[in-house]
């Protein structure tokens, strides 16, 4: 165990230095590290592969579609997300019909990470993938972009049958701006599953904007109004 602990920071060590040059050479053992399968040497990976090939998309792009393993081409479904580039997001769309689950949830993450009106659209049309895992890492990525558009296929996902996604939106509500927030909480509190619900008011805290809280919990008044207040331990004359 010794062994292979040194072994990986010897890899990250050497992934790091290799992410240093800025040139595109190093791609194809920077790529066929992917295959040790650890998170740590997984992201010295993808940062170093991002930052050699933003100026040399043309050459990662061929090196990467030159691998076969599904392991190698998720790690670089991660790269061209910080990468960003319009070949990446035709990519990374493409990915998100793949029939290997790992590669679209790669896909999901990787349009997360970019952020455009484009990437959105292509993510809300992953809402209703049969995956568990895909739905998962589209809403995750969803709620890193926040925003109206993104906020109507997270309202759609409140609805979805998996208990572990609609734990997991309220798990986000701390990344959104305060109205999407609220919005989304407001959702997820009528969720008919308790652990849901529960998630939702524990997560509240997480905003930034304490008013927005208070607000949240003065606007309706329902019989939840009081257990709000009680996990969020504010007082009921709260400003």
């Amino acid at each position: 165990r010794r062994s292979c602990a040194r072994l990986v920071r010897g890899g990250v060590t050497a992934a790091r230095g290799l992410g240093q040059t800025g040139e595109p050479r190093h791609n194809r053992p920077l790529l066929a590290a992917f295959l040790v399968d650890n998170p740590t040497l997984d992201d010295a990976l993808i940062r170093s592969l991002a930052n050699n090939n933003r100026s040399h998309v043309s050459a990662f792009l061929d090196e990467l579609m030159g691998q076969g393993n599904v392991r190698v081409l998720a790690g670089g479904a991660s790269v061209l997300g910080l990468i960003g580039n319009p070949r990446a997001v035709m990519l990374l769309k493409a990915w998100l019909g793949a029939k290997d689950v790992r590669l679209r949830v790669a896909a999901a993450l990787g349009l997360g990470a970019i952020g455009t009106a484009e990437v959105q659209e292509a993510l809300a049309g992953a809402i209703g993938d049969p995956s568990e895992q895909v739905r998962l890492a589209v809403s995750q990525a969803l709620g890193r972009l926040g925003g109206a558009d993104a906020m109507r296929p997270l309202l759609q996902l409140c609805r979805d049958p998996s208990l572990r996604i609609r734990i997991g939106l309220a798990s986000l509500i701390g990344q959104c701006p305060s109205a999407s927030a609220l919005e989304l909480a407001d959702a997820l509190c009528e969720d008919p599953d308790d652990d849901v619900r529960l998630a939702t008011l524990l997560s509240l805290p997480l905003l930034r904007d304490l008013a927005a809280i208070v607000r949240f919990n003065s606007a309706a008044a329902t019989e939840s109004v009081e257990v709000k207040r009680s996990l969020m331990r504010l007082p009921s004359d709260h400003p």
